[in-house]
């Protein structure tokens, strides 16, 4: 699995940046199709929140949840991690401590928490591939996690 990572990682750092956060935008979405299965089946078992989007929403998911939640899942673990010196460059477990943070955080439904895990681990990998910079690991984090809450929240509007 560390290689993979590795390789991947050697290969997106050729490409250039807006590059990168396409294709890290992207990824998001897509690892969310290996837990569709999951989503489907708990959706038998727990209904859907009914709750309705308003333009506080649309301010507050947009902007302000993805600098808190960056700060709170990804910087803050990372940081931690590499102050103790038994998980200091252990990237692997801190995607998927971070992931776990950031699936826990969204406890809505259960198969929120399904389905966000994979968004997790896309971004904990976007903070980990900035790591050199930490202004730039922060800030495209949030900038990919803004977006993906943006689609959502168009999504959802569209929806009705």
């Amino acid at each position: 699995m560390n290689s993979f990572l590795w390789r991947l990682t050697f290969r997106l750092k050729k490409k250039s940046y807006f590059v990168q956060i396409a294709l890290f935008f992207c990824a998001s979405f897509l690892m969310i199709l290996f837990v569709l299965p999951f989503i489907f089946l708990a959706d038998q078992i727990v209904s859907e929140s009914t709750n309705e989007p308003n333009i506080n929403w649309w301010v507050g998911i947009i902007i302000l949840v993805p600098l808190i939640e960056t700060y709170m899942n990804q910087k803050l673990p990372f940081i931690l991690m590499q102050k103790w010196n038994k998980t200091k460059g252990r990237y692997g477990l801190y995607m998927l401590l971070s992931a776990l943070v950031f699936a826990a955080m969204h406890c809505y439904s259960i198969q929120y928490i399904i389905a966000v895990f994979p968004a997790g681990l896309v971004l904990s990998y976007v903070y980990v591939f900035y790591s050199k910079n930490p202004k730039i690991a922060f800030w495209s984090t949030t900038i990919i996690h803004a977006l993906k809450n943006s689609v959502a929240l168009l999504a959802l509007a569209f929806e009705k």
